[in-house]
C-alpha cells in the first residue's frame, strides 16, 4: 500500500510442504543373516519408498551402542566399507527422505568375517628331482598371503598314500629338518593353513631322491699291470655304474699313505697326469655318484715309467737330392740334447738291408768311406744317455756323380731363342750337351720359374707343347742329366712372346639395314676371345677408303656416333690384344642415316589475328629437306576433321573456297623425298568474320 493506503497487486504465490515423517525402514538384501563370507562383502537393501539417502552400521555389539562403522550418507543401495576384521558383527541400515527426516533402522542381520583360504605355497628347497646323500634333509617353502601355519608330508609315492613323514608347524615356520629317510627317491608338498585352521591347497609335489652309497669300484683297463711305458701314459679305467666323477691316484708306496699325484674331481674314464717322475708307481681309481658319495677304490695297479725314446735327429746336409762330385761327402745333422752317440748308415737301396757305409759318431758329423758314383741314401739315429736308442731320420738321397753335363749354354744353343708364337704351341729345341742323357724343359709366366706351366724330362732335344699357351710373355730354360740322374747347371733363360690375334667380333647392333631418323647410331658387338680393345670404322663406301669414323681406343663394346648426313653407311670391328696386334674384320653391315625435316616457322595469317573475306593467304618458311608441304586448316584444334588437308611443293596456299565465320586453327609440316614426315609446326589461330 502506498502512503495513501492504496494496495498494490498481490506477487505470484509459492508453495511449500511441511513434511516431519522420515521413510520407511529398508529391507535388508545381502548378504543373508547369519552368513559367514570370507573378506569384506557389498552389503545392500531393497529402495525405501521416499528415502534418497542411507546410512550404515556395523557393530560387534548387537545394541550397536557404539557402531564400529557408520558410513557417510549414501545415494545407493549398496555399499562395501573399508576392509572388515575378522569377526561377528551386527548390522543395519535407514533411509533418510529429501526433507532430512530419518527413518527407522531396519530389522539388523548378523555376519561373520571369515580369513581367506590360503593359495598353495611354492617350495624352495631341495630343488625338483635334487640328489642328496644327507639322510636329514633341509626342507623350505615361501609363505602365501592368509597363511598362518603350514603342513609338510614326505611319501615313497606321488599319490601320497603313506607317509613316510609328516610335520605340522608353528605359526610362521617355513622350514623343516627331516628324521633319518631311507635311500630311495620320495615326494614331498606343503599345504598353508589360516588362522581358523582351514587348509588351502597342497602345493605341486617335488621328488628327491636321497643316496648315502657310493658307486662301486671301477674296473682298470689301461695301461696293463705291471708294464713299463714310455714317459708318462695316459691312465683309463671302465665307467663304474652311477658314477658321474671319478679321482685318480698314484703314489710310489703300494699303502698310498702320501700320494705322489692326486687328481681334481674328473668328469671323463680317463687322465694323463703332469709329467711322471723315472720310477715304479702303483696306481688306482675311485667314483663319485651326483648325491656326492665316493665310492671304494679299485684294485691297484703297478706301472713303471722308463725314459721316452729320444727325438730323431735333422740331417742338415747334403741337401737332400743334391750331387755330389766328392766320393766321400761330409754329412751333417742337428746336434741332439743328451745325445751320447750317433749310428750313421749309407745304402745304395733305400730300404737299407746292406749298407754300403754304417759308422758311429760322437759329434753331429761324420765323413763316410769313397764311393762309387751312384744314388744313394743316408740316415741317423741318436743313443741318448739314458740308453734310449731314437728312431732312424727320415732317409736322404744323395748322388755321387763325376762328372755332371755342362749348362745348354754358348754355341751349343744357336736354336734356343724363340721369340713369338702365334699359335700359342711353340716347339722348343736345343743342342745336345757333353754326358746328358736326357734334358729337362720348364716353360712359366715368371722368371723365378716359380709353379711352371711346363716341366717335363725327355731323352730328346725338341719339345712341343700339348696345351696351348695363353697370350703373354713366358720364360724357358733348359738342364741336361746324366745317366746317375745329376742334372747340370740350368741354361740361361729365355723369352717367348705369345701373341695370338683375336677373333673377328661377332655384331650384334645396329642391324642389317637399320635406319637412323637422328643420324645417331649405338653400336655393339660381342667380345672376341684375346681383345684387349676394338677398333671400328663407319664409311659411306664398302670399301672403307675414307673412313667417316675410326676409333681404335675405345674399350668397351659400344660407341655412340653423331651428326651423320643422310645416305646409307657401312661398319665393322677389329680386336687388338694387349700387344696391339689386330685381328680379323668382323663382316660388314649397313645402316641408313634419314633425317626428318624439322618443323616449319608459320608466317600469316599470324596467330589470333582475324581475316574478313574468309579467303585467307597462308604461308610459312621452308625447311631443309623438305620437298613438299602438307597444311591443315580445321575448326576443331585436334584436327580431328580438316576444313582443308593439302599438299604442294611450295610454301604459300590460298584456299579455292571461303570458310565460313568462326574461329580456325592451322598447321604445316615438310615431307622429304623419301616421303619421311617432319615434325608438325606450331598450331596458329585465327578468326574469319566476314561482314
Amino acid at each position: 500500500m502506498n502512503v495513501n493506503s492504496v494496495a498494490g497487486a498481490w506477487s505470484a504465490y509459492r508453495s511449500f510442504t511441511v513434511d516431519t515423517t522420515g521413510p520407511v525402514a529398508p529391507t535388508l538384501s545381502a548378504p543373508a543373516n547369519a552368513a559367514s563370507i570370507i573378506g569384506t562383502p557389498a552389503f545392500s537393501w531393497a529402495a525405501a519408498t521416499t528415502a534418497t539417502k542411507y546410512q550404515f552400521e556395523y557393530d560387534n555389539d548387537a545394541d550397536f551402542s557404539s557402531p564400529t562403522y557408520t558410513s557417510i550418507d549414501l545415494t545407493t543401495t549398496s555399499h562395501t566399507p573399508p576392509a572388515i576384521a575378522l569377526g561377528a558383527y551386527s548390522w543395519h541400515v535407514r533411509g533418510k527422505d529429501a526433507a532430512g527426516n530419518w527413518g527407522a533402522w531396519s530389522t539388523a542381520r548378523t555376519v561373520t568375517i571369515l580369513p581367506a583360504v590360503p593359495v598353495a605355497p611354492t617350495l624352495a628347497t631341495p630343488a625338483a628331482s635334487a640328489v642328496t646323500n644327507d639322510s636329514t634333509p633341509d626342507f623350505a617353502w615361501n609363505s602365501v598371503v592368509s597363511g598362518n601355519t603350514y603342513e609338510l608330508e614326505i611319501s615313497n609315492a606321488s599319490t601320497f598314500a603313506t607317509k613316510q613323514q609328516t610335520f605340522a608347524g608353528g605359526v610362521g615356520v617355513l622350514n623343516y629338518t627331516a628324521a633319518n629317510i631311507p635311500d630311495g627317491v620320495w615326494y614331498w608338498h606343503v599345504r598353508a593353513l589360516n588362522v581358523s585352521g582351514v587348509a588351502g591347497a597342497w602345493s605341486a609335489y617335488r621328488s628327491f631322491t636321497v643316496d648315502t652309497t657310493g658307486p662301486v669300484a671301477p674296473t682298470l683297463t689301461a695301461p696293463v699291470n705291471a708294464v713299463s711305458v714310455n714317459g708318462t701314459p695316459a691312465f683309463s679305467w671302465a665307467a663304474a655304474a652311477t658314477a658321474t666323477k671319478y679321482q685318480f691316484e698314484y703314489d710310489n708306496d703300494a699303502d698310498f699313505s702320501s700320494p705322489t699325484y692326486t687328481s681334481i674331481d674328473l668328469t671323463t674314464t680317463s687322465h694323463t697326469p703332469p709329467a711322471m717322475a723315472i720310477g715304479t708307481y702303483s696306481w688306482h681309481v675311485r667314483g663319485k655318484d651326483a648325491a656326492g658319495n665316493w665310492g671304494a677304490w679299485s684294485t691297484t695297479r703297478i706301472v713303471s715309467i722308463i725314459p721316452l725314446v729320444p727325438a730323431s735327429p735333422t740331417l742338415t746336409s747334403p741337401a737332400n737330392g743334391s750331387i755330389s762330385q766328392n766320393p766321400a761327402p761330409a754329412l751333417n745333422w742337428t746336434a741332439m740334447p743328451n745325445a751320447a752317440s750317433y749310428q750313421v748308415q749309407m745304402d745304395n737301396n733305400s730300404t737299407f738291408s746292406s749298407p754300403e757305409f754304417d759308422g758311429n759318431s760322437a759329434t753331429n758329423t761324420i765323413t763316410p768311406t769313397s764311393l762309387a758314383d751312384g744314388i744313394y741314401y743316408w740316415r741317423v739315429r741318436q743313443t741318448n744317455i739314458l740308453g734310449g736308442t731314437s728312431l732312424w731320420s727320415a732317409a736322404w738321397r744323395v748322388t755321387i756323380s763325376q762328372p755332371i753335363p755342362a749348362a745348354p749354354n754358348g754355341n751349343s744353343l744357336r736354336t734356343l731363342e724363340l721369340p713369338t708364337s702365334d699359335t700359342g704351341l711353340p716347339t722348343f729345341n736345343w743342342s745336345s750337351v757333353e754326358y746328358g742323357m736326357t734334358y729337362q724343359l720348364q716353360v712359366a709366366d715368371n722368371e723365378t720359374f716359380t709353379d711352371p706351366i711346363f716341366d717335363d724330362t725327355a731323352d730328346t732335344t725338341e719339345r712341343t707343347l700339348t696345351e696351348p699357351l695363353a697370350i703373354g710373355e713366358y720364360f724357358w730354360r733348359v738342364r741336361a742329366i746324366n745317366e746317375y740322374g745329376t742334372a747340370g747347371p740350368w741354361s740361361e733363360t729365355w723369352t717367348i712372346t705369345v701373341d695370338i690375334p683375336p677373333a673377328a667380333p661377332t655384331l650384334l647392333l645396329p642391324s642389317e639395314s637399320t635406319v637412323s631418323l637422328n643420324g645417331e647410331a649405338s653400336f655393339s658387338w660381342q667380345d672376341a676371345e684375346n681383345a684387349e680393345k676394338y677398333q671400328i670404322q663407319v664409311d659411306d663406301a664398302e670399301d672403307f677408303s675414307s673412313p667417316e669414323f675410326d676409333d681404335t681406343a675405345i674399350q668397351a663394346t659400344r660407341e655412340l656416333l653423331t651428326a651423320l648426313t643422310d645416305g646409307t653407311y657401312f661398319w665393322r670391328v677389329r680386336g687388338l690384344n694387349i700387344y696391339d696386334t689386330a685381328g680379323e674384320w668382323s663382316d660388314v653391315r649397313s645402316f641408313t642415316v634419314s633425317i626428318p625435316p624439322t618443323a616449319p616457322t608459320l608466317l600469316t595469317p599470324e596467330v589470333d589475328s582475324t581475316d574478313e573475306t574468309g579467303l585467307p593467304a597462308f604461308e610459312w618458311e621452308a625447311v631443309l629437306n623438305g620437298v613438299t608441304y602438307q597444311i591443315q586448316v580445321d575448326n576443331n584444334a585436334d584436327f580431328s576433321s580438316p576444313e582443308f588437308d593439302d599438299t604442294a611443293e611450295t610454301t604459300t596456299r590460298e584456299l579455292a573456297t571461303p570458310l565460313e565465320n568462326g574461329i580456325y586453327y592451322w598447321r604445316v609440316r615438310a615431307i622429304k623425298a623419301d616421303d619421311t614426315f617432319g615434325e608438325w609446326s606450331l598450331v596458329w589461330s585465327f578468326t574469319v568474320n566476314v561482314p
